[in-house]
């Protein structure tokens, strides 16, 4: 990055000077994507309109940014759901067409905290009145700001939500097999052990088992099995042969 004026030459700045000296912005955006899991298109939109509101000129937003990432998760949360209101109705060419499409009642309290935070100046209609100014200033702050200073943090969080989708995928997946194989499973592992015993009886397994190989203590072996999903522990099967 650089920056010049007319009397000095250009000076470069490294990435990670540009990102320290964004580190509030970074700071804001990473807790909407990562934190928050907002959609990363419509948070870099976000940032750039909290940008525009920050250097507007009001004295009361003149530190919004870094006001916003002292506050907690939820107003955060619902500081950026009404900047997406303001950005719906930034993209009407007129005011009554956006009234008429949302059906609501627009009102200054439409969007309280934005109105509440420059001290009573934004409302959707001053908001709109100022639309060509905002979209322009906008554009500007996405591609001089948000998408270098946020380009890792989107990286970042594109990953963050690939693992966290296939981790609820398998959860479903667990719980999807533990609903089958509760509709399976016997009433309890006495039980499923006496059918095991009632099926022992029924193929007469006793009877390959010669008198001789009975008489020895180290070849009495009985082989059994178990359904898949319905383990039995070392400890019941110890009891219930010892209890028979």
């Amino acid at each position: 990055m650089a920056s010049a004026s007319s009397s000095s030459p250009l000076v470069s700045v490294t990435r990670e000077e540009f990102n320290a000296f964004h580190k509030s912005d970074r700071a804001l955006f990473t807790r909407l994507v990562v934190r928050l899991r907002r959609d990363i298109s419509q948070s870099l939109q976000v940032m750039s309109f909290l940008l525009y509101l920050e250097k507007s000129g009001l004295r009361i937003l003149m530190h919004l940014i870094v006001n916003l990432v002292s506050l907690p998760d939820y107003f955060t949360n619902s500081v950026a759901d009404e900047v997406m209101m303001c950005l719906s109705c930034l993209s009407y060419n007129t005011f009554s067409s956006f009234v008429a499409s949302t059906g609501m009642n627009i009102n200054s309290s439409t969007i309280p905290l934005i109105t509440r935070m420059s001290g009573g100046y934004f409302t959707l209609e001053v908001i709109h009145q100022n639309r060509e100014n905002i979209l322009l200033a906008m554009k500007k702050h996405l591609n001089s700001i948000c998408y270098p200073a946020f380009e890792d943090i989107c990286v970042r969080a594109e990953m963050n939500n690939k693992e966290i989708l296939e981790k609820e995928k398998a959860i479903e997946m667990m719980k999807q097999l533990s609903i089958n194989r509760a509709v399976r499973r016997p009433e309890s592992s006495s039980q499923f052990l006496s059918e095991q015993q009632e099926t022992a009886r029924t193929s007469n397994v006793g009877a390959i088992f010669s008198e001789d190989e009975q008489s020895r203590e180290d070849v009495r072996t009985v082989f059994l099995t178990f359904s898949r999903g319905y383990p039995i522990t070392e400890a019941e099967v110890h009891a219930y042969f010892t209890r028979y």
